[in-house]
């Protein structure tokens, strides 16, 4: 079977990307065999994890990027099923949202305050929350980063695409007392995200036209094992994260203007 999924493969993308991909598997089975979890991606049913008791003492901090203000309550939907006080940043592209953000994430059964700022519409949800936001984020224990996904140049090919990896984040209290379980019970787990969505083809798992700036801003990280070919991340860019484990994005002097003007792109924003 696997045989014939490796032909498939390299009848739909090439020679190349087929080598690229056999290497990239490799490596996550070497990593998973000999490498700290903390540096290999690990599947895990969520499910099989008991959810955390009570409450916690840790800092806990949400990052949500409203560039599409009529899926505010949509987001506040899923941000009342956190059972753990926590702080609100919010980023608008505009002076619309702004009062309807508040309102609507003010009303939020365990958020301590909400910051609702305009930032500039560069780098998506991303550079809002290195560029704007990551000082203060620096200083929590635990982030969620979220926003309002349409991935509208998909034609409705992606539909649903958002509302899985908010379902996966934030869709009852016991998920999220289960994705904490998974933190408490392992100090090395840094971040944890959903599973691709279904219908995100493999390519999707690749640079695409984001080498170039990746490249650069591992470069700024001090990173030098820039991967190839395939890799997982976070598809989608929705995530639960350890703050350390992401600390140099906050502290490495990334700027908006590391980011490409905004310029209703696809790919390599």
């Amino acid at each position: 079977v696997r045989l014939i999924k490796a032909y498939l493969y390299y009848r739909k993308t090439g020679l190349k990307a087929t080598v690229r991909r056999i290497i990239a598997e490799l490596r996550a089975l070497h990593t998973k065999s000999y490498g700290s979890s903390l540096c290999s991606s690990e599947l895990v049913n969520v499910h099989d994890i008991h959810p955390v008791l009570g409450n916690i003492s840790s800092r806990i901090a949400v990052h949500a990027h409203v560039h599409y203000p009529d899926l505010t309550k949509e987001l506040a939907s899923c941000l009342k099923n956190i059972p753990f006080a926590f702080d609100l940043f919010v980023s608008v592209s505009t002076d619309e949202p702004r009062d309807i953000c508040s309102q609507a994430f003010s009303r939020l059964p365990q958020v301590n305050r909400v910051i609702v700022d305009v930032v500039e519409n560069r780098g998506r949800d991303i550079a809002p929350m290195v560029c704007h936001f990551g000082a203060r984020l620096a200083t929590y224990d635990y982030i969620c980063h979220l926003h309002t996904k349409k991935s509208v140049y998909t034609q409705g090919r992606m539909d649903g695409w958002r509302e899985y990896l908010l379902r996966q984040l934030l869709g009852s209290e016991d998920q999220v007392r289960r994705i904490f379980s998974m933190f408490q019970r392992d100090p090395t787990a840094g971040i944890i995200y959903p599973q691709n969505y279904e219908y995100l083809p493999y390519w999707g798992n690749t640079w695409l036209s984001n080498r170039a700036l990746g490249s650069q801003m591992c470069r700024q990280m001090g990173i030098t094992d820039v991967p190839e070919g395939y890799f997982d991340y976070p598809a989608g860019s929705m995530f639960w994260a350890r703050s350390k484990a992401i600390q140099n994005l906050f502290s490495d002097g990334i700027v908006p203007a590391d980011f490409s003007p905004e310029a209703g792109q696809t790919d390599g924003t």
